[in-house]
């Protein structure tokens, strides 16, 4: 099949991570970027949910380590917990997520399943396009399955139980319109964690809208 062609990271990603705190273990980078979230902390949950990754499916730890390079703890947007960032061949997660009292690292490494999913997909030239993306998840979310089944209770049940749900949303919930809604939602909520009132947030959002359209109009050119 056709391999994607890679984009390269920006010059305001490379920047960010330069700015994390990052060790590596055992291949992969793991770093935090300084966002009020205790970096230490941070990146020890993620090293305890591929240590969960190796104990229990040690076949897909391998080849997990061929997909991703770097794990990176950074905010996210849209409600993301995580996302798959292919210039950096990085999944991301958000420290908000990371730092939750509920969420365990059997949960993170459920997540990293997920985005490592979405790597090999991208490494096949399979793109997140608005008419696959009902279908790339679901694809995702059956490796999160796949991967669960290894783990002992209750933390089977409890990712099965989040799986359900999210089968369960209508499809447009991955439209691009619904998409674009999430985003800037979770972009104003990102900005207040990072301290911004929420007074700002209306000029925040014009001001992204004119850089969004000045990108469009320098691509078209």
């Amino acid at each position: 099949m056709p391999r994607s062609q890679k984009r390269r990271p920006g010059l305001s990603e490379r920047f960010l991570l330069g700015l994390s705190q990052s060790r590596l273990v055992d291949g992969f980078w793991i770093g935090s970027l300084l966002t009020g979230a205790n970096p230490v902390l941070t990146n020890q949950r993620v090293e305890d949910a591929l240590t969960i990754i190796r104990q229990y499916d040690a076949g897909r730890y391998q080849r997990l380590r061929r997909d991703l390079r770097r794990v990176w703890v950074r905010l996210q947007t849209g409600g993301n917990t995580g996302r798959y960032n292919v210039a950096l061949d990085a999944c991301e997660l958000d420290p908000r997520y990371i730092l939750r009292d509920n969420v365990t690292p059997s949960d993170i490494a459920s997540v990293i399943v997920h985005e490592a999913t979405h790597a090999k997909l991208c490494r096949y030239g399979i793109e997140s396009a608005e008419s696959l993306r009902s279908r790339l998840e679901a694809a995702c979310r059956k490796q999160e399955r796949a991967f669960a089944e290894h783990l002992p209770l209750p933390q089977r049940d409890k990712i099965m139980d989040k799986l359900r749900r999210m089968d369960q949303v209508p499809e447009d919930f991955w439209s691009d319109p619904s998409s674009a809604q999430r985003d800037q939602a979770g972009t104003d909520e990102a900005l207040v964690y990072l301290g911004v009132p929420r007074w700002l947030l209306p000029v925040s959002r014009l001001t992204r809208a004119v850089v969004g359209l000045i990108r469009r109009l320098i691509r078209s050119i």
